[in-house]
């Protein structure tokens, strides 16, 4: 086999993906007074929305609401928000920044029972805008990043 053999290939990988994305600072929240800083962020959990056709701009709404209710309550954890622009990806999703899974899960939970019936109310309300959620967990690999000039 040639180097540039593509058969190389079959067997280890299973499909490839391609997407471009926006962030969407006006569907995230960035906590004013956040819980540590950037720097220490070692973990995403991510939400891959797949919405319904025709139900984004309901969807936003929603997540706008959400931005409200976190502000309203002075929640210390931000989350991001992308959207396709391109591909096959999620047509949003959703990253909340933790130090690590045991973090992101306490954090959450915390955040949850802090947020109460009124976020609930509103999840009730979005998910079935959405035909696929899918939760996704990554890690920050700062050793593998790289940054031009």
């Amino acid at each position: 086999m040639a180097a540039g053999d593509p058969d190389r290939i079959l067997g280890v990988i299973d499909h490839i993906e391609s997407e471009v994305r926006r962030t969407r600072p006006d569907l995230s929240y960035a906590a004013e007074n956040p819980r540590m800083p950037f720097s220490e962020v070692r973990f995403f959990r991510s939400i891959e929305v797949y919405l319904r056709a025709g139900t984004q701009a309901r969807y936003e709404e929603q997540l706008k609401a959400l931005v409200a209710l976190h502000e309203r309550h002075g929640t210390q954890t931000s989350f991001f928000v992308s959207s396709a622009v391109q591909g096959s990806g999620p047509s949003l999703r959703i990253s909340i920044p933790a130090r690590d899974a045991a973090d992101f899960f306490a954090e959450y939970q915390a955040m949850e029972d802090r947020l109460g019936e009124e976020r609930q109310a509103l999840l009730v309300e979005m998910n079935p805008l959405a035909r696929r959620l899918e939760w996704a967990s990554r890690v920050v690999r700062r050793d593998l990043g790289y940054q031009p000039n």
